[in-house]
Formats: structure tokens, C-alpha cells, sequence
């Protein structure tokens, strides 16, 4: 006697998906344009593999959005590279002290990193989205699939995690394929209220 409010359900949860889907898809362009918007100080663990060249471990340190960190972990004893107020520099030896590298034009470069990210975000398909628990929190996870032609074919397939209480992206993994190239980077942030970047002088 159960089948009538079974076929029901079904019919109701079948005609629900595409719009469910397209919401999904929603999220996810929303989240990457706003992701190139910085919030607050973070700093992140990640991971990269890189088919046929293995793994490395960095860290990526960010008080603000034109300031900037980036140190490898593993191997360790490569160059760490500071970014600030449109001046990349150059350490050597861990951060006690640091050489300019060049100069760029810092409101430019974003602008165009916006619209490139937006561009992408316009090519969102086969979105999914659902819930995780992240060491003990719940986090809400958006995955997708994306696109770019230009300058070259990419192709790139992303999850993040998104903590449903503050909105802070915990933990996202992108795969990036292009011809004769394959990368996959985990990346597990956390903020970092009171973090300080070197100053170069």
C-alpha cells in the first residue's frame, strides 16, 4: 500500500534534480569568483602530484591581498617567494633575507586573474553538491567540472569544503589537465588571524 507514496516521491525527486543541479552549479561559480577575494589572513598546506614528476609539500601564507608567502616543505631547501605591493622577491636562506626579483603591476594582475577566474566560472557542468564532516565540523562540498581555451586547453575538475557556519573554504582538491600535463593539488587552509609576512625593504 506503500508504493503509490513511493512512485511519488521518486517522480518528485526526478523532476527536482535538474533544477538542484543548476543551484549546485551556482554555488560553485559563486564560490570560485568569490574565492579571488581575500577575506582574511590564512595559511595552507598543500599538495601537489604531478604525473610522471611525483609530489612536493609547500606552504602558502597570505595577510592580505597583495602580500604574500610561499615556502617548499618538501623537498626541503628551495627558495621561498615573497609577494608584496606588486614586487615579488627572492630568499635563499629561509627568509633571512631577500632579493627583489621584478616588479608588475599589482591592480592589473588582478583584474585579470578576476576575469579569467570569472570566465571559467561561466563553464561549470557536472556539479555536485553535499555535506562532509571535516575533522569533527561540517562542511557543506561543492565539485565540479570546468573549462579554458585560453591561452591553452585546460580542463579542471575541483571539490571544496566549505565550513557551513563561517563559510571559510577549508580544504578544496583541483585536478588540471592539459595535453601532455596532469597536476592535482590538495590544499588545507586555516585562518591565521594573527599572522605577520616579512616587509622587504
Amino acid at each position: 500500500m506503500f508504493r503509490p507514496a513511493i512512485a511519488a516521491a521518486f517522480v518528485t525527486a526526478f523532476l527536482a534534480t535538474p533544477a538542484m543541479a543548476e543551484e549546485c552549479a551556482g554555488k560553485v561559480a559563486r564560490l570560485m569568483v568569490e574565492w579571488t577575494e581575500f577575506r582574511e589572513p590564512t595559511v595552507s598546506k598543500m599538495e601537489v602530484v604531478t604525473e610522471g614528476q611525483g609530489k612536493t609539500h609547500s606552504e602558502f601564507a597570505q595577510s592580505a591581498w597583495d602580500h604574500y608567502l610561499y615556502k617548499p616543505t618538501e623537498p626541503a631547501g628551495g627558495p621561498w617567494y615573497l609577494t608584496h605591493d606588486g614586487t615579488m622577491y627572492q630568499s635563499t636562506d629561509e627568509g633571512g633575507s631577500w632579493v627583489a626579483l621584478h616588479s608588475f603591476d599589482k591592480q592589473d594582475t588582478r583584474e585579470k586573474n578576476i576575469a579569467s577566474v570569472e570566465a571559467q566560472a561561466q563553464t561549470v557542468e557536472n556539479a555536485v553538491c553535499g555535506e562532509e564532516t571535516l575533522d569533527g565540523v561540517a562542511h557543506e562540498t561543492l565539485e565540479a567540472d570546468t573549462h579554458m581555451s585560453e591561452p591553452t586547453e585546460v580542463h579542471t575538475h575541483a571539490k571544496y569544503w566549505v565550513n557551513k557556519e563561517t563559510g571559510f573554504v577549508s580544504k578544496s582538491i583541483i585536478t588540471m589537465q592539459q595535453p601532455g600535463f596532469q597536476s592535482t593539488t590538495t590544499q588545507v587552509a586555516s585562518p591565521a588571524p594573527d599572522l605577520t609576512l616579512p616587509l622587504p625593504e
